[in-house]
């Protein structure tokens, strides 16, 4: 089986890099700032990827945009077979969010994509499927719910109405874009969280955010470890 997993920020994908000890490749013919990385593990060929760095604004390429036309363009030149979706995200204590907690997707939407225009608005919203995590190990341990998908890393006030209607577990800033690219490529998306901030919880987002990404990615690599070792069985 080919897996692709993408991180949207180096600082995310480095512990998992380093402890599969993942050889980075060097793309070609590409415009996008991406790193690549491959690995054999359990007799599966793994692709890692981050979104890399903007050659512009020197920060990680965070967002729907970057995801999308990475995740596209690899999974594509690959031909993979599943596309995993690692990365930080915000929860919430108000649904038994907690730092640190691994959340895997049940389902994925968009919250900044407001179109009220009749058909328009469910299109806006998304509602992706999300790959069947009771094929998994039950001896993983993890937790579930909804993810939505905005550019921002803020909270605004009025999208909490939409959290509460749709009981959004984790708020984040790609899935929805990888998730529509999977869709499109009929292939499946295992989408992995880790939490490093509490929408609900009265903190400054980056400050906590910040705070705690050494602690979600430590995390997120103990998860993938655990993870990838239920892939092989599939």
């Amino acid at each position: 089986m080919k897996i692709l997993i993408f991180f949207a920020m180096q600082e995310e994908s480095k512990k998992t890099v380093e402890h599969f000890d993942f050889k980075k490749v060097t793309p070609t013919n590409s415009p996008l700032p991406y790193e690549l990385f491959e690995q054999k593990i359990h007799g599966n060929e793994v692709f890692l990827c981050n979104a890399g760095i903007d050659s512009r604004f020197n920060v990680n390429a965070v967002g729907t945009v970057p995801a999308a036309l990475t995740v596209y363009e690899l999974a594509t030149k690959l031909n993979v077979d599943i596309v995993i979706n690692p990365g930080t995200a915000g929860g919430f204590k108000s649904r038994g969010g907690n730092i640190g907690d691994i959340y895997l997707a049940s389902k994925v939407l968009f919250h900044h994509r407001e179109i009220p225009m009749g058909p328009y608005e469910p299109y806006g919203i998304g509602t992706f499927d999300a790959y069947d995590f009771g094929q998994l190990d039950q001896s993983l341990h993890f937790k579930t719910g909804v993810f939505s998908s905005s550019d921002s890393l803020t909270c605004r006030e009025h999208e909490i109405e939409f959290f509460n209607q749709h009981q959004v577990i984790v708020k984040e800033m790609e899935a929805g874009a990888i998730a529509y690219v999977c869709e499109q490529l009929k292939i499946p998306y295992l989408g992995v969280k880790s939490i490093t901030d509490i929408v609900d919880g009265g903190r400054v987002t980056a400050e906590e955010f910040l705070e705690n990404l050494e602690t979600a990615s430590k995390n997120l690599q103990q998860f993938l470890t655990a993870l990838l070792e239920s892939l092989k069985v599939l």
